[in-house]
């Protein structure tokens, strides 16, 4: 936090937000950095950890949770990977309020609160199911000296007979392994979320912000890559730019498929030279 947040920050003028202002604004502490270090959250399944690496904040979060909460997402096992100021592997947040947006069509119509917006698996033709019956439960979660772990059961938000785990494994050197396992596929399609324009070369992605990139790597044998554009509006009503990798399964996924993400500095652009004689 920089300043404090104006009377105007919230749109919607919230009570909660307000009062947590005037609660918790602490002129010391502007411009200051985050805490490092790992927050475990075990009622809401969140795991979140904060770091500076090579000189750069980085953020990994994920979540388990399940497909019933207020405001829902039906997002179990959807993650982030923040870097020097961008969320390079995103969470879009909420999108734009319209009729239908709190109804029946809630996650068919509009894509914000859909699967179809989250980096998660769909298997065998079907995304996450909403519901209170859909959740991520916990099978494991242990943080060390070098990182964290966690590993989720999400097979109640897939179709029955499919069994699907994702587990996560963080390393505070920036590195992620998030490997999925499946019984039961036929087929697998994997998403992965941002507001940034992946560039695809054969077995790898590559995500690049303003000063940091995300870099994802994965057979080239067992996955076929497509980019999908997708020009829509954000909460506030303004234009919005999501990009959507989705990896095919090429054969019939009955064993773990492993995913390797690598966060890395961008390299500093030298500045603009003179301009020509």
């Amino acid at each position: 936090m920089a300043a404090t947040p104006g009377f105007d920050a919230d749109p919607c003028y919230r009570w909660a937000h307000l009062s947590r202002t005037l609660a918790w604004t602490d002129a010391a502490i502007f411009d200051s950095t985050h805490p490092e270090g790992t927050s475990w959250l075990p009622d809401l399944g969140w795991l979140v950890d904060r770091r500076r690496v090579n000189g750069t904040h980085v953020v990994f979060a994920a979540k388990a949770g399940h497909n019933a909460e207020p405001h829902n997402h039906n997002d179990l096992g959807h993650f982030i990977l923040y870097a020097g100021g961008e969320q390079l592997l995103a969470d879009l947040g909420a999108g734009e309020y319209r009729a239908g947006y709190f109804g029946p069509e809630r996650y068919t119509a509009f894509l914000y609160p859909s699967a179809q917006a989250h980096s998660v698996p769909t298997v065998n033709g079907a995304p996450q199911a909403e519901g209170p019956t859909a959740t991520a439960a916990v099978l494991h979660q242990h943080t060390d000296t070098s990182g964290s772990q966690l590993s989720l059961d999400l097979s109640t938000a897939y179709p029955p007979a499919v069994g699907v785990r994702r587990t996560f494994h963080w390393r505070n050197n920036a590195t992620l392994t998030l490997t999925d396992a499946f019984g039961g596929a036929d087929e697998v399609e994997e998403l992965f979320i941002s507001r940034v324009t992946p560039v695809c070369r054969p077995g790898t992605a590559t995500w690049t912000g303003r000063s940091a990139a995300v870099s994802l790597h994965y057979a080239p044998d067992a996955w076929h890559p497509t980019v999908d554009r997708l020009d829509t509006i954000a909460h506030g009503g303004e234009p919005d730019t999501v990009f959507r990798l989705r990896l095919r399964s090429l054969h019939s996924p009955t064993t773990s498929a492993d995913f390797r993400f690598a966060v890395n500095q961008c390299p500093q652009r030298p500045p603009p030279g003179p301009p020509p004689a």
